[in-house]
């Protein structure tokens, strides 16, 4: 029973310490995700799902969050993201939201989500760190 209850001593307190080494170091080196959402006309049809999608990707942790549009950057790397009033407009343009001159956090994003109801863009498939969540309009 003594050997056991060290063993435990020993397993745990090495779980403990690599553990908190571990979380150190996701703190102080945080994933980086920049989100790309669409703010076209064609995207006033799915719109209402735009907020709820951005809670969905903001749940990972340890990751610093850039929010971009096709139009606008609305905010540089901060641990949550913040959507404001945005309100789709202008035709869309898929092209300058994918800008790397325009946009130069995709040069240190780990990872990009699109946000858009395009369909099978060509442009949204060049770059394998992009994820592109497909917004379709809900059944009546």
């Amino acid at each position: 029973m003594k050997q056991f209850l060290l063993w435990c001593v020993v397993f745990f307190g090495l779980y403990g310490v690599l553990s908190s080494a571990y979380h150190l170091h996701l703190t102080s080196h945080p994933r980086r995700v920049l989100v790309a959402v669409d703010t076209s006309f064609p995207m006033q049809a799915v719109w209402s799902q735009v907020p709820d999608t951005l809670a969905t990707i903001q749940v990972q942790r340890y990751t610093l969050f850039s929010l971009i549009t096709d139009k606008v950057r609305i905010h540089p790397w901060q641990s949550r993201l913040e959507f404001g009033h945005l309100q789709p407009y202008a035709p869309r343009a898929l092209a300058q939201m994918l800008d790397r001159h325009r946009y130069p956090e995709m040069a240190v994003a780990d990872q990009i989500y699109v946000v858009t109801n395009a369909i099978n863009s060509t442009a949204l498939a060049e770059d394998k760190r992009w994820h592109i969540v497909q917004l379709q309009p809900l059944a009546p």
